[in-house]
C-alpha cells in the first residue's frame, strides 16, 4: 500500500506481519492488537494512533511518525526506529528489546522524542531515570 490516506482506520486484530506501507497516513488509526510483525511502515504516519497491544516485532518504521502515538504493551522488540518522530508517543511497558536505532552503525539515531514522550517505564523522556533506548 503506498501514498494512501487512511485516517481513523479501525485496524483492530488485523494481521498486516510483512505488509508494505510505503507514506500510508494512518492518524487516529486504531491498530489495537493489530499484528505488524516484519512489516514495513516506511514513511508512514501514525500520529494519535493507538497501537495498545500492537506486535511491531521486527517491524521497520524508517521515517516513521508516530507524535501522541499510544504505544502501550505493544512489542517492538527488534524493530527498526531510524528517523521516527516519537515527540509525545507514549511507551509505557512496552517491550524496546534488541529494537534497532539504526540502520547504519556509524550513524547517529535521528529518532525525535521530547519530554511529553513516555519511556516503557512510564517516565518522561530526558528526566533521570527513564529507560527509552533512544
Amino acid at each position: 500500500l503506498r501514498l494512501a490516506y487512511l485516517p481513523n482506520a479501525n485496524l483492530t486484530n488485523a494481521n498486516l506481519s510483512n505488509a508494505m506501507l510505503i507514506g500510508v497516513d494512518l492518524n487516529s488509526a486504531n491498530l489495537t492488537n493489530a499484528n505488524l510483525t516484519n512489516a514495513n511502515l516506511i514513511g508512514v504516519g501514525l500520529p494519535n494512533a493507538n497501537l495498545t497491544n500492537a506486535n511491531l516485532s521486527g517491524a521497520n518504521l524508517r521515517l516513521a511518525y508516530l507524535p501522541n502515538a499510544n504505544l502501550t504493551n505493544a512489542n517492538l522488540s527488534k524493530a527498526i526506529l531510524y528517523d521516527a518522530i516519537l515527540t509525545g508517543a507514549n511507551l509505557s511497558h512496552a517491550n524496546l528489546t534488541g529494537v534497532i536505532l539504526t540502520l547504519i552503525p556509524q550513524l547517529p539515531s535521528g529518532i525525535k522524542a521530547n519530554s511529553s514522550t513516555i519511556c516503557p517505564n512510564g517516565i518522561n523522556y530526558g528526566t533521570s531515570g527513564n529507560d527509552c533506548p533512544f
